[in-house]
This record gives structure tokens, C-alpha cells and sequence, in this order.
């Protein structure tokens, strides 16, 4: 964004970040994360809180954009660190029991309730959650024109839902589309019947 390669951006924007004032940023939506591993994995058999020391122990599996790695990443508590650019190979590292990491709940969801992955709880009594804002940005002195702001106000009417959540709505706008559908054939055949 600051180098002028991109006109609009999404970040994840939390208490840690420190917005360039150069930029801004437009609310999007919010995202729960959590800290997970597999149930194999020495923390998810810690028993107890984990404390930050022993976090500190194990490898951590941290999303990052691999072309942008001199800035830090959100949420790191470990110094062994591995970098993914792909949430899906950070969740098959996961699941794989080759670390720790914090996910956005709505992904992790099905992988907790059927045992996949468990929740990690930590010292200060969170499962290293937050909520994370996503945010379009753009630069200040160069905002976006029409096909950027219809994109950002696109970006706004997307939620974030658990996959069978979103499966219900559209196999219920399905049937009742069919159902208007048929409703005319149906009228149609009524007619014919009581000629």
C-alpha cells in the first residue's frame, strides 16, 4: 500500500497495530480466533494454563505474508516460529500435531467439536483469542475511485459464518425458490382440474 503497487489493501487490524497515518482504513468485520493444537501435541496434554515459558518451548505456526516478514506477526508467543502464507497449510500443520497457533474460530470450529483439534488455554486464563478487525485501507491521498469504493462496500456485506451455517442458507434459499417456482406449475395443474 505505501509503495503505490496496491490501491487497496485488507488488514487485520487489532489493539497491536499501529496504522500509518498516511493510510485509511474502513471497518469490514470482525474475526474470533483461538489457540489450538492437536490432541497429540505436549500442550493440549499440559493440564493446566500454559504459561508463556512453556509456550516458549514449542514451535509455533504463524500466518504471515511471507513477501513482508521484517514486520513481525500478530500473536507471537514463541522464538520457534513457522511461517505460512496459506491458512489451509497452517491448519494441516495443525491438525498434523507439528505445533501451536491461533486460528479464526470459524475455521477451527468443526476440528473442536469433533476432536481434531482442542483449544489451548493460557496463563491468563484466554485461549489466545481476540477479535480481529478486518479493515479495507487505502492511501489517504490517493482514495479509491468507483470500482474501488463498489469493491469495499462489497467487502462489507460478506460475514463471516461457520461453513455449514452458510450451507443451511443456501440449501433454505434453494427450496424456497423452488417452491416459487412450483407454486405457478402447481396453480397451473388446480386449474386444469377443476375444469
Amino acid at each position: 500500500m505505501l509503495d503505490g503497487r496496491s490501491a487497496i489493501g485488507v488488514w487485520g487490524i487489532g489493539s497491536w497495530s499501529i496504522v500509518p497515518p498516511q493510510l485509511t482504513h474502513l471497518r469490514l468485520l470482525t474475526v474470533r480466533t483461538s489457540m489450538v493444537a492437536s490432541p497429540q501435541h505436549a500442550l493440549a496434554r499440559y493440564g493446566a494454563p500454559v504459561p508463556t515459558t512453556i509456550l516458549a518451548e514449542h514451535v509455533q505456526l504463524v500466518h504471515a505474508d511471507l513477501a513482508n516478514l521484517s514486520h513481525g506477526a500478530f500473536g507471537v508467543l514463541s522464538p520457534r516460529v513457522w511461517r505460512l502464507s496459506h491458512l489451509g497449510a497452517k491448519l494441516a500443520f495443525l491438525r498434523a500435531g507439528l505445533g501451536f497457533g491461533i486460528m479464526p474460530l470459524h475455521l477451527v470450529e468443526a476440528d473442536l467439536a469433533n476432536g481434531a483439534l482442542v483449544r489451548i488455554t493460557t496463563e491468563d486464563g484466554s485461549h489466545g483469542g481476540h477479535v480481529v478487525t478486518m479493515s479495507a485501507v487505502y492511501r489517504t491521498d490517493t482514495p479509491p475511485g468507483p470500482a474501488g469504493r463498489w469493491f469495499i462496500e462489497r467487502l462489507k456485506q460478506e460475514d463471516v459464518q461457520p461453513p455449514k451455517v452458510k450451507a443451511s442458507r443456501t440449501a433454505a434459499l434453494i427450496s424456497a425458490s423452488s417452491v416459487r417456482r412450483r407454486s405457478p406449475s402447481r396453480s397451473m395443474a388446480s386449474r386444469r382440474q377443476s375444469r
